[in-house]
């Protein structure tokens, strides 16, 4: 569109030239055989302010429209980057939370080995039983951060603004009864 206003604004630029002829409207000049007439018509814009100032207000929305687009392009560049990143700091996060909760249940083991040995205390058991919890709320943290992560990659790349097939959503009940229910059926409604 803006390509379009461009060229109609420098069409002021121009001069311009019209020429008319045909028959006269009045019936009775027609009927005799007398009744043609012609008509030229020329303008030329001597300052030409305005035409100048429509092609720079048109080039201005050009340039305008072409640095909003750069400007979109880098931002969804830069989304993906920072998902991307979120998504390897997450997997790293579930790697080192994945050998930190294995070698949590590795000391636990032995401690309770230790316990049933005589050699330790319920208070050792118990410090090394909530360092294996707090090592499993680490992990599933990490995991639903990765999830996050992802599918925030998945947005920012656009693969999420696709739209859903009827047989996926068929999967979960009528659209009109499901969204924002609580399971109870309305009186009336089937």
């Amino acid at each position: 569109m803006n390509n379009i206003d461009i060229q109609l604004a420098k069409n002021y630029l121009l001069p311009k030239f019209d020429f008319k002829g045909g028959q006269m409207d009045v019936g009775a000049d027609w009927t005799v055989g007398v009744g043609y007439r012609t008509e030229s018509w020329f303008a030329m814009p001597v300052f030409q302010r305005e035409g100048r100032g429509k092609v720079l207000y048109a080039e201005a929305d050009q340039q305008q429209l072409a640095l909003k687009q750069l400007y979109t392009e880098q931002q969804v560049s830069i989304d993906v980057d920072n998902w991307l990143s979120a998504q390897v700091r997450a997997r790293d996060r579930v790697k080192a939370a994945t050998e930190a909760l294995r070698l949590a249940k590795t000391l636990e083991e032995g401690e309770r080995t230790r316990f049933n040995m005589g050699a330790s205390t319920v208070l050792f058991v118990n410090i090394r039983e909530r360092n294996v919890v707090e090592q499993a709320y680490q992990l599933y943290r990490a995991q639903a951060d990765y999830a996050v992560s992802r599918g925030g990659m998945l947005w920012a790349r656009g693969v999420l603004a696709k739209p859903w097939a009827e047989s996926e959503l068929a999967k979960y009940g009528n659209p009109v009864t499901a969204a924002g229910m609580n399971g109870f059926k309305r009186p009336g409604r089937d």
